[in-house]
Formats: structure tokens, C-alpha cells, sequence
């Protein structure tokens, strides 16, 4: 089960996917990063029989990037920010995460990037089931490097990307996430990987029974999310994920509520 938390938007998912949520990653720091885009005006997407949306979108674009951090042998950037075109469905994220073992205690970072939109503005639940459902297409490239010290050591490299559909209770204050799971997740201890995933079809859903009297507000988003812890002495480890353009990139295709 995720943890929630309020958040700029709303109630905010402490997302790190259906299974690395069990990884326990506790930072020294964190800092969060939020990059608004445009709004384009359109009616509430609601309606009482299920009704597709195709590009362009209507609603707020948003980006938000979400470290943290613990050890002095880490380094991390945020190559392409999170973004998300209204117009041509399309988002965008490229981050790299390295860690190097100061010797003596273990390292680690994680990164959540996440590109979507938020509709222009909460809904009166109309009672009974109501389901959302987003279709992707992903293309990105990954790159996972894990080199322990000795036998004795660790190091671990792992990403995650997953596309995200969410209902957020405004009333209550609770999220409602995903009921369902497609996703791609790759953890290494020793040596390297190197990828591209081309044109992945993905479908997610959020199957929810609304209250009448209350309001939601619905968010779609792609999550790319990184990982990378060493123990104590000399091992190194690095992942990189690159969904940034030059044909890397995450297509919402269509959106179905209803």
C-alpha cells in the first residue's frame, strides 16, 4: 500500500511504485522540484457513460522532480525536466544518479520524475463505479552500472517506469491510485545493463467507487523513477534513464473516464 501527502496540487502520491515502495530509502535531504506549464480552458472531464479524449489535452501541465539523498559520495542531475505538451500528449524526463562509497558508511539516492496533467478542475463525484483508463506509448533508453567492492560489499542500480492515473479526493483528503500495474522494473547488483524499450504499449486504470457528495480531481501522469545504493568501502554504481527527446519520449494516447 503508498503512502500519501499533501502536495502542491492536491493530495500527492509518496510514489515509488507497486514493488520498490519496499525498499525502505530514507535520505538525508530531499528536495522537490515543480515545473508548472500552461492551462487550457475546456469543460470538467466527467461524464455519466465512458467518453475517450485524444490529443490535445485540456488542463494544467505539470512536472514535478523529487530527490533524495544520504551519504558524500553521490552525485545527480536532471538532464531534461519533466514536462508534458497538452497539445501533442507527449512527456518528457531525463535523469542520472551515480553513488560512490565514501568508505565508511553506505550511499544512497533516488529520483521520482513525473510528467503529466491535472484536469482544470475538481468534480462532484456522481456516485457508484467510475473508472479511468490511459493508454501510453513509451520509448526510452536505460543505462545500470553496479560495481561492489569485494564480496562482502553491495551495490544495487534500479529504475522504474510506469505511467500514472490518480483520483484525489479532496474532501477526505486521500489519493486514489492505479487499481492496476504496467510497468517495466530492472534492479542489478554486478555489471552492466544497457537498453532501449521501444514503442511499449501501456495501460493503466484507476477503478473507483466515488462519493456522491464529494469533490476529486483527476491527474495523469509518466513516472520514471531511479535507484542506487552501495555499503560501506569501495563500491560504485550509476543508473541513467533518458525519455528526452530525439524520439525518447512517453505518448498518452487516450484517456477514458466514465
Amino acid at each position: 500500500m503508498q503512502s500519501w501527502k499533501p502536495g502542491k496540487r492536491g493530495i500527492r502520491p509518496n510514489w515509488r511504485g507497486p514493488y520498490t515502495a519496499g525498499l525502505g530509502i530514507v535520505g538525508a535531504c530531499a528536495l522537490v522540484l515543480l515545473f508548472v506549464g500552461s492551462s487550457a480552458a475546456a469543460p470538467t472531464i466527467l461524464k455519466a457513460s465512458p467518453v475517450t479524449y485524444k490529443p490535445p489535452y485540456s488542463g494544467q501541465e505539470i512536472g514535478t522532480a523529487t530527490l533524495s539523498q544520504s551519504g558524500c559520495g553521490g552525485s545527480t542531475s536532471i538532464s531534461v525536466n519533466p514536462s508534458f505538451n497538452l497539445t501533442t500528449g507527449k512527456a518528457f524526463g531525463a535523469d542520472n544518479l551515480s553513488q560512490r562509497s565514501c568508505g565508511s558508511t553506505s550511499d544512497t539516492a533516488s529520483m521520482n520524475l513525473e510528467a503529466g496533467f491535472a484536469a482544470n478542475s475538481s468534480f462532484t463525484g456522481i456516485g457508484g463505479k467510475y473508472q479511468v483508463k490511459t493508454t501510453w506509448v513509451l520509448t526510452f533508453s536505460v543505462v545500470l552500472v553496479a560495481k561492489a567492492g569485494n564480496k562482502f560489499q553491495a551495490a544495487v542500480a534500479l529504475f522504474e517506469v510506469e505511467p500514472i492515473v490518480e483520483l484525489i479526493d479532496q474532501t477526505n483528503g486521500t489519493g486514489l491510485g492505479p487499481s492496476s500495474y504496467a510497468h517495466v522494473l530492472l534492479a542489478i547488483t554486478s555489471g552492466s545493463y544497457v537498453h532501449t524499450y521501444s514503442a511499449l504499449h501501456m495501460t493503466q486504470y484507476s477503478n473507483q467507487t466515488l462519493v456522491k457528495t464529494h469533490t476529486y480531481l483527476l491527474e495523469v501522469y509518466a513516472l520514471i523513477y531511479t535507484y542506487v545504493y552501495v555499503t560501506a568501502g569501495t563500491s560504485h554504481c550509476s543508473a541513467y534513464v533518458n525519455m528526452g527527446g530525439a524520439g525518447k519520449v512517453a505518448s498518452l494516447t487516450s484517456l477514458t473516464v466514465g
